[in-house]
């Protein structure tokens, strides 16, 4: 089965929530960018927003959150996943799309090219006469599924090409402990934070 388009995840617009996104910590990597709480937490959209954020530079325009269990489609699917869509206002319109979910037997790689980038892997699937282009970097880990996305801007082999995001930064975002169902409090507290 073939993991949902990007398009099916901009429907997931349970709630839109576009802000200047001038949270504290936003653009930091290393320990303590989101916090020195590291108890244990179940894992909020913002939370796992936080997290990517941490590691990402610019901040983004605006975010829209992705809930678990929100419907995605006409037909009542609803979402296995929670994080967000991370939206930069330009020419064109870039978005990343950040998650996480139970793997379920889910493979990144069926379909699409795959290769090791560092700890992380990445995935492609080129565009075709009716869709963009998707790159997908992600890990599999405690049966969790944890990637970042977006559809778009490239051509070929996208770690040959120059993205609007930097490939090592997405592959931080997967590779964080934070960045997973159970994350910290300190990730938890940041994503309350947030400037929405």
């Amino acid at each position: 089965m073939r993991h949902p388009s990007a398009r099916l995840a901009l429907a997931v617009a349970p709630l839109v929530l576009l802000a200047g996104c001038g949270q504290s910590g936003a653009g930091q990597s290393g320990a303590g960018a989101i916090g020195d709480d590291a108890t244990p937490a179940t894992a909020t959209p913002e939370a796992l927003v936080a997290v990517a954020l941490s590691h990402l530079t610019p901040d983004p325009d605006g975010i829209e959150l992705y809930t678990r269990d929100a419907v995605i489609d006409d037909v009542g699917t609803t979402s296995p996943y929670i994080g967000g869509q991370l939206r930069w206002r330009s020419e064109p319109d870039w978005s990343l799309s950040v998650r996480v979910q139970p793997a379920g037997g889910f493979d990144p790689c069926d379909e699409r090219t795959c290769e090791d980038l560092g700890d992380a892997r990445i995935s492609w699937q080129e565009a075709g006469e009716d869709a963009p282009g998707y790159v997908t970097v992600f890990v599999v880990d405690d049966d969790e599924l944890r990637s970042v996305g977006f559809e778009g801007g490239f051509q070929g082999d996208p770690r040959d090409d120059e993205l609007f995001v930097d490939l090592d930064e997405l592959a931080a975002i997967v590779t964080d402990p934070a960045f997973a169902l159970t994350t910290t409090q300190g990730a938890v507290d940041a994503g309350d934070a947030l400037e929405l």
